[in-house]
């Protein structure tokens, strides 16, 4: 190999490591930047899950937890007919103790008919929607509180 040749290698090297390293400095754009910044504000310490209504058939409620450090956690019970948001809500309730650690999460009920799932230690911050709500006439919904 000429040493022009290897000049030539080395100059097209330096030139790829430069516009790789521009493009890494780029700010991301405007959708991305919102996007980020919703996802962060989905999240909270505390959250509050309010049932109401009574089922007029049978169906599903899927509730997904986020935690700050494993992967998604998805709950979900079976809705009969004519079953009442006081009973959805101690089914959800039971199903959140199972699914979610017990050190980590403390899970109890708030009224009769909502449950507040929280972050025992510290100041972790997880997210939680709604993923299945195949139960007409029951609803969940969900509110950040901390």
């Amino acid at each position: 190999m000429k040493t022009s040749s290897v000049a030539n290698i080395l100059s097209l090297i330096l030139l790829a490591g430069t516009l790789g390293l521009a493009h890494a400095q780029t700010p991301p754009a405007a959708g991305q930047a919102s996007a980020s910044s919703a996802a962060a504000a989905e999240t909270a310490n505390t959250w509050l899950v309010t049932a109401s209504g009574t089922a007029t058939s049978e169906g599903i409620v899927g509730i997904t937890v986020t935690p700050w450090d494993i992967e998604p956690i998805t709950v979900a019970v079976k809705v009969t007919k004519g079953e009442s948001a006081n009973m959805v809500a101690v089914n959800l309730r039971d199903a959140f103790r199972k699914a979610l650690d017990q050190n980590t999460f403390r899970v109890d009920m708030e009224g009769k008919q909502a449950i507040r799932v929280l972050a025992k230690h510290g100041d972790h911050r997880f997210g939680i929607r709604t993923t299945e709500a195949t139960a007409s006439g029951v609803d969940v919904a969900l509110k950040k509180e901390k």
